[in-house]
C-alpha cells in the first residue's frame, strides 16, 4: 500500500498533463495509511449508489467498483506537491476507491512513502487492474532498515508517515469555503444580538470598533457575529430545518452587563444592529478531513447556494438536507444527481420523467443537526437547487 509525501500547501496543485490541469484547484489530499483506507473503502463504500424512490435519508446500496478514467495514462511520474487524492484522480473516476487497485511491489523496503520521481504504472494482473510502484532516484536508500533523507542547500525532502498524515487539511480549502452557519429556530430567536455601535452616531461597525449587545452570554467571552439570510425548508415535507446565516465578525467581551460591551477583533463586513452572536467555539471546523463515502446509504436535497444563485458550479458551497441526525460527518463525500426532466412521449402523448444523472461530487465540511454545508469538488454537468445528493 502506498501513501504520499507532502511539500507544502496543496491547493495550487502542480504541473501535469493538460487534461488534468482543470482539477488542480481541489487536489488537496495528503497521505493516509493504506490499511485505514482499505478498511474505510470496505466498511463505508459497500453501501452506496442512487436511491430511486426511497425515502429521504435512505438509499439503495450497491458494491462500489473502481472505474478507470477514459483519459487515464498508462504510467505517471510523481511530482513535488502531489497528493494521494490527486494521483488517484489521474487514474480513477472515483478517487476514494484507490485501495481497490493499489499494489506496491514487494521489493520496496518501505511502501508507506512515495517520493517525487517515483513511477506509478497501470498493469493488469490475473484479470484485475492494479497500480504498481517503481522507485525513482529521489527516494532515499534504506540503510539498516531506516529511510535516510539527504539534505541539500536547495531542497529538503521530509517524508511523512502515512498513518500520521491527514488526507485533507481545512487550511488548504479554507479560501473557497467561507463561513456559513445554520441557526435553529430557538437559537435564531434567543441568541444575543447587536444593540448598537459604542460610538454615538454610528450605525455600522467594523474591525477594532466596539459594539453593545444584549442577551444571555452563558459565561462565554468570544462570539461570532452572524447575519440570518433565509429560512431553509425540507423540499418534500416543507418543514423548517433552520435559518441560513453568514459570518460577519468576531467579537470579544470587554464589559458584561445588561448591555454588554464587545470589541470586534475580526470582520468580513460591517456589523449591523440586530445581527446575532453565537459562541465562537460552536462554529469551528475540523482541521483535517478524510474524504470517504458516508458509513451508510443516505439521500437528500441541495437546499441553497451559499452566497450564490440557483445555478451551481465547481467550488460552490451548498447546503444539503442531511446532517448529524442522519449520521453525516465532516469529510463525507456525496454524489450529486441532476433531476430528471419531464418530456412528452411522442407516441403516447403522456409526460415521462427522464432518469436522474450523476452531475458531480460534494465534500461535506460543516454538518449541523439537520443541515450540512459542502464544497462541490466536481461538476460534470449543470447542478441546480433541489437536485439530489446521495452516498456515491
Amino acid at each position: 500500500m502506498g501513501s504520499l509525501m507532502m511539500m507544502g500547501s496543496m491547493l495550487a496543485g502542480c504541473a501535469h498533463a493538460p487534461h488534468h490541469a482543470k482539477e488542480a484547484g481541489v487536489d488537496t489530499a495528503e497521505a493516509a495509511s493504506a490499511e485505514a483506507h482499505a478498511t474505510a473503502a470496505s466498511d463505508r463504500g459497500s453501501e452506496s449508489g442512487p436511491w430511486g424512490g426511497t425515502p429521504q435519508g435512505q438509499a439503495v446500496a450497491s458494491s462500489p467498483t473502481p472505474v478507470l478514467r477514459a483519459d487515464h495514462p498508462e504510467a505517471y511520474v510523481v511530482q513535488q506537491g502531489d497528493t494521494l487524492w490527486k494521483i488517484a484522480r489521474v487514474f480513477l473516476k472515483d478517487p476514494w476507491l484507490w485501495p481497490e487497485i493499489w499494489h506496491v511491489n514487494p521489493q520496496v523496503a518501505n511502501p508507506h512513502l512515495i517520493y517525487p520521481g517515483d513511477r506509478l504504472v497501470l498493469v493488469t494482473s490475473q484479470g484485475s487492474t492494479q497500480i504498481t510502484l517503481e522507485r525513482g532516484s529521489m527516494a532515499p536508500a534504506p540503510q539498516g532498515g531506516l529511510a535516510v533523507v539527504k539534505l541539500s542547500p536547495r531542497v529538503r525532502l521530509e517524508p511523512i508517515e502515512a498513518d500520521k498524515q491527514p488526507t485533507m487539511r481545512y487550511a488548504d480549502i479554507a479560501a473557497m469555503l467561507g463561513r456559513p452557519y445554520m441557526l435553529e429556530r430557538k437559537e435564531a430567536r434567543e441568541a444575543p444580538y447587536v444593540l448598537s455601535a459604542a460610538e454615538s452616531g454610528r450605525f455600522l461597525s467594523g474591525r477594532f470598533e466596539r459594539i453593545y449587545a444584549r442577551g444571555k452570554l452563558g459565561g462565554r467571552k468570544t462570539f461570532n457575529v452572524v447575519r440570518s439570510i433565509k429560512p431553509l425548508r425540507d423540499p418534500d415535507k416543507g418543514a423548517l430545518l433552520g435559518f441560513e446565516a453568514e459570518y460577519v465578525a468576531t467579537a470579544q467581551l470587554m464589559e458584561p452587563g445588561d448591555s454588554s460591551l464587545f470589541m470586534l477583533t475580526e470582520s468580513s463586513m460591517e456589523v449591523r444592529p440586530g445581527d446575532r452572536l453565537v459562541p465562537a467555539e460552536d462554529v469551528l471546523l475540523p482541521l483535517e478531513f478524510t474524504p470517504a463515502p458516508p458509513s451508510k446509504p443516505l439521500s437528500g436535497f441541495i437546499l441553497s447556494v451559499y452566497k450564490g444563485v440557483a445555478e451551481i458550479s465547481q467550488y460552490n458551497v451548498v447546503s444539503v438536507s442531511l446532517g448529524k441526525e442522519q449520521g453525516l460527518q465532516a469529510g463525507d463525500l456525496l454524489a450529486i444527481y441532476q433531476r430528471g426532466q419531464w418530456v412528452r412521449d411522442p407516441v403516447t402523448g403522456r409526460s415521462v420523467k427522464l432518469p436522474e444523472q450523476r452531475a458531480g461530487l460534494l465534500l461535506v465540511f460543516k454538518p449541523f443537526d439537520r443541515v450540512s454545508y459542502g464544497l462541490v469538488l466536481e461538476a460534470e454537468r449543470s447542478i441546480h437547487l433541489q437536485d439530489r445528493v446521495a452516498t456515491p
